[in-house]
């Protein structure tokens, strides 16, 4: 059984502001029959009467979460809060298989070392921070890179403001999606050269070393495919060669230099 906890903020009224929602959309997109939701908040608006998380609950009940399903931590008034009594929730209750932390992205890097020292060793964490493919990036792209054969393909949907001039995507955005795709692409070759299973330990995650990309030719606003292979695996560094179409035509290419991830990066 997996556990989502989402971290509250500041209610001022029955209407749950834009941010909250926001951590709240993630976490019921990633809830599943298997998972668990641990809301997290006490009464921080003595005027409501009502807690953070009674105030989240109410919304997810709404969105179809099963009550059933639902935690509640009425307790925390700040992120140590957070980390404290919902570890109390948890320890000598039940083993969560993984443990998802959902807040802003402002928030993460505090709200991860605090969830880690809380639960100590024994607790397996998603954070995903990334915002090119972290699931819990409530301002992302979340997109999500699956592996055919030798290649790796995914698809993204431009948003409406994802634009240059009208009619047309924003270069920034597509550079964007080919880096963030070339370094899925490499952890799955990686996994595939160690013939290790995707997503066992120890994780492998790159970063980008070098990214050209090269403009064909404007590439209309609407779905968008990717497609990419790595051309050379290494113990360190992989070189990736990515494809961005729409309407089925090649209209950016990418050449990108992916590197396992650094110490000094992991967060921990």
């Amino acid at each position: 059984m997996d556990l989502i906890i989402v971290l509250g903020s500041r209610v001022n009224g029955t209407e749950i502001h834009r941010e909250l929602k926001g951590r709240l959309d993630v976490a019921i997109d990633l809830f599943n029959e298997s998972c668990r939701l641990l809301l997290s908040g006490g009464i921080t608006n003595n005027n409501l009467g009502k807690s953070e998380a009674q105030v989240m609950k109410e919304y997810c009940v709404s969105r179809g979460i099963p009550d059933s399903s639902i935690i509640l931590e009425e307790k925390a008034l700040d992120t140590i809060g957070n980390g404290v009594f919902s570890t109390l929730e948890v320890h000598g209750k039940f083993l969560p298989g993984m443990i998802y932390v959902v807040s802003s992205c402002y928030h993460m890097k505090r709200s991860e070392f605090i969830f880690r020292k809380c639960f100590g060793p024994g607790y397996k964490f998603d954070f995903s921070h990334c915002f090119g493919c972290g699931r819990l990036n409530e301002h992302g792209h979340r997109i999500k890179s699956r592996m055919e054969g030798d290649r790796v393909f995914t698809t993204f949907n431009p948003e409406p403001w994802h634009l240059s001039v009208p009619g047309f995507t924003y270069g920034g955005l597509i550079a964007s999606l080919i880096d963030c795709h070339a370094m899925a692409t490499a952890a799955a070759a990686t996994y595939q050269a160690e013939k290790r299973e995707p997503g066992s330990e120890p994780p492998l995650r790159f970063v980008t070393a070098s990214l050209k990309v090269d403009y064909l030719k404007p590439t209309p606003i609407g779905p968008l495919e990717l497609s990419a292979r790595a051309r050379e695996v290494g113990k360190r560094k992989v070189l990736v060669d990515v494809e961005l179409s729409a309407h089925g035509e090649v209209t950016a290419r990418g050449d990108v230099v992916a590197v396992r991830i650094p110490d000094t990066m992991q967060g921990r």
